[in-house]
């Protein structure tokens, strides 16, 4: 399949969106460089979906940058309403889902997620690895079941970073997150089923 991807320039920074017939594959987050986000998104697009093939052009994507620099920024938008693609792995789609959950201003870990869609947490690490809608789907919302802020593709103290802007309380000399906002697997699993995600079997 042939996608489309653009670099748009906002707030002094460039964002990566590969799109085709209004669904969106991957985005990148706000990135210093131009040349940097176009391999970031290429990288991240192989990544997620290596049947792709990607054609530099113009982008039918709204506002969606905007969006993404806002989320950056700490501030709270719907993305509801973004077509992203689905995945054909089963249990990715519905890390992807589950992740996508968690309300701004709160995290959840690995093992709650597990939980929630019947796999391992190393699995869900994995998934959130790959994720190929940074911030749209919030997987820096997602730390490891100690309450340290675990990994991320653009770095741990980025990770930190975007979870104190949502209001997140992090230790930043320890790198580990206040407990007070933690939601648990039950607490997703209501979110879900008003949602009208499928439960996972």
């Amino acid at each position: 399949m042939r996608v489309k991807y653009e670099i748009f320039s906002i707030g002094g920074s460039f964002i990566g969106i590969a799109e085709a017939e209004g669904t969106i594959y991957c985005n990148t987050i706000p990135l210093r460089g131009e040349k940097e986000a176009e391999n970031d998104l290429i990288k991240n697009c192989r990544s997620a979906w290596p049947n792709l093939t990607l054609e530099k052009g113009s982008v039918n994507c709204g506002e969606l940058p905007v969006k993404i620099y806002k989320i950056f920024s700490g501030e709270n938008e719907d993305t509801s309403n973004i077509m992203l693609a689905n995945h054909e792995n089963i249990k990715f789609q519905e890390a992807l889902e589950a992740i996508s959950l968690i309300p701004r201003g709160t995290f959840t870990t690995y093992g709650e997620l597990a939980r929630l869609i019947a796999t391992s947490p190393r699995a869900v690490g994995l998934y959130a690895s790959k994720n190929p809608f940074p911030l749209i789907v919030p997987c820096h919302r997602v730390v490891r079941g100690d309450m340290r802020v675990g990994g991320y593709g653009y770095g741990e103290e980025l990770k930190a970073l975007l979870l104190i802007r949502e209001g997140i309380e992090v230790d930043l000399s320890r790198m580990r997150v206040n407990p007070n906002k933690l939601i648990r697997a039950s607490d997703l699993r209501r979110m879900r089923e008003v949602s009208g995600h499928a439960s996972s079997t």
